[in-house]
């Protein structure tokens, strides 16, 4: 198993931190990592508090859980 890096932000994937973290690897040679990245996803988000939209698309606490979890291979 290659090395994971995980990266979580609260806002749209593309363009977003991950996609730096992944511009950086490459440009430093270090493309092997797998990155896996926690955001929104590129398209209309409707409004409603915070909380609920971070449980929606799974960048709670337990959706981020389970989204590392599920990467390594884990239940």
């Amino acid at each position: 198993m290659g090395k994971k890096i995980f990266t979580v932000e609260e806002n749209t994937l593309l363009g977003g931190f991950g996609t730096a973290v992944l511009e950086m690897l490459e440009e430093a040679g270090m493309d092997r990592a797998q990155v896996v990245r926690f955001g929104y996803p590129d398209q209309f988000i409707e409004q409603g508090e915070q909380s609920e939209l971070r449980k929606m698309h799974g960048l709670d606490a337990a959706g981020i859980a389970a989204g590392i979890r599920k990467a390594l291979g884990k239940k």
